[in-house]
């Protein structure tokens, strides 16, 4: 992957579609990618939550990394954010069990703004309602 990014130097962003899962494959095959300065971390709860061990750990040392902040090799940082799911089973609030109460806590169009704004950067199309469910 690392390679990928190298000779492809407008990648900014890389975001886990499938959510944990595959941010999870990433994080156990690129350890020694993650423990550089290379990439940051979104600030949502999925991501700092696969990620937690490599985004405390910066924290601690220089403070938020942001996106335009430059890397060690002088090019600028990519961000590594887990997506929420967009599998129909987890757009029903209803199908909550007591032992993942909030796995399906936003509905369609809350995940649809968030992947516009996460992953392409730019807000949802002005006028759609977005239902937030706590």
């Amino acid at each position: 992957m690392l390679g990928f990014c190298e000779e492809n130097p407008s990648i900014r962003r890389i975001c886990f579609a499938s959510g944990a899962s595959t941010a999870t494959y990433f994080r156990k095959f690129n350890e020694d990618w993650l423990k550089c300065n290379q990439l940051s971390f979104a600030k949502n709860e999925a991501t700092q939550k696969v990620f937690k061990k490599f985004a405390n750990s910066r924290k601690r040392k220089r403070g938020d990394a942001p996106l335009a902040r430059k890397s060690k090799k002088g090019g600028e940082q990519i961000e590594l954010v887990v997506m929420q799911s967009v599998s129909p089973a987890f757009t029903r609030p209803w199908k909550n069990t007591p032992e993942t109460p909030k796995a399906s806590s936003m509905i369609y169009t809350d995940k649809r703004a968030f992947w516009f704004e996460h992953a392409f950067g730019i807000e949802s199309p002005s006028g759609e309602q977005r239902h937030y469910i706590n």
